[in-house]
């Protein structure tokens, strides 16, 4: 939750100098901010599963930042993607990055509206629902194995 309201803040503030330097966005900010959230929601479902499945805190930050590295590299931020081998292609779909710099090069650049970015919503939303049941399902074996534990 903390996560969610910082990115809120920050995505406030995007908006704030979005205004302020006059920055043309085609009405596409209400898009954005849609978008935005969907991927701020998959991407906090990728962190409570693995807050859920690692013993503690450091464990859970090592391997969140083992994930959020290369995703920068394989979402296409820095490289195309589509100069990328077929099987980094692959990867990089599971990756909520990759689909959210899509919508967002579609509405920014393009000039695109919010129909044209539905597959990378409709993904990120995927990703979202199944790091969201997945953290579920962990959690309802997590507390079953600490109420055996406890139960003697």
């Amino acid at each position: 939750i903390p996560y969610l309201i910082m990115s809120l803040g920050i995505w406030a503030l995007y908006w704030g100098f979005t205004f302020w330097f006059r920055i043309p966005v085609n009405e596409n900010l209400g898009s954005l901010t849609l978008i935005a959230g969907v991927f701020v929601l998959a991407v906090s479902f990728i962190g409570i599963l693995v807050s859920i499945l690692l013993p503690d805190q450091l464990k859970a930050t090592e391997v969140l930042m083992v994930i959020a590295t290369p995703s920068f590299i394989l979402s296409g931020f820095t490289w195309p993607l589509s100069q990328m081998p077929v099987w980094v292609q692959h990867i990089a779909s599971g990756i909520p990055l990759t689909h959210f710099l899509k919508a967002f090069r579609v509405l920014l650049v393009e000039g695109g509206n919010l129909a044209q970015t539905f597959s990378s919503v409709m993904a990120m939303v995927w990703i979202g629902v199944v790091c969201a049941m997945a953290s579920v399902i962990a959690l309802y074996f997590k507390r079953r194995k600490v109420k055996k534990k406890f139960a003697y």
